[in-house]
């Protein structure tokens, strides 16, 4: 059992990795987040480099356009934020 949560808890935590933000490492929240055109996800915050962008941080590409996600994200990130307090983690 030990194991199994163990197993849990680290692919929460590799998800928690891949959520962040890769200019700011935040969690996305809902409605702040912006799907660049090149498929890279960031927060959109108004702090965050990734706001005023015209090419993607990650891979360079051109900015023609912003796609904001709302809930799906803040979904994720209220189970991941659930699955920590279960687990008695961070």
């Amino acid at each position: 059992m030990k194991k199994a949560v163990a197993q849990l808890e680290q692919e929460r935590d590799e998800c928690q990795k891949a959520m962040e933000c890769a200019c700011c490492f935040q969690m996305p929240g809902s409605g702040s987040v912006a799907l660049l055109p090149c498929g890279h996800i960031y927060c959109n915050r108004e702090p965050c480099p990734s706001a005023h962008a015209a090419a993607c941080p990650e891979c360079r590409q051109a900015v023609a356009g912003r796609v904001v996600l709302f809930g799906a994200l803040a979904n994720v990130e209220s189970a991941l934020a659930g699955a920590a307090a279960g687990s008695g983690a961070r």
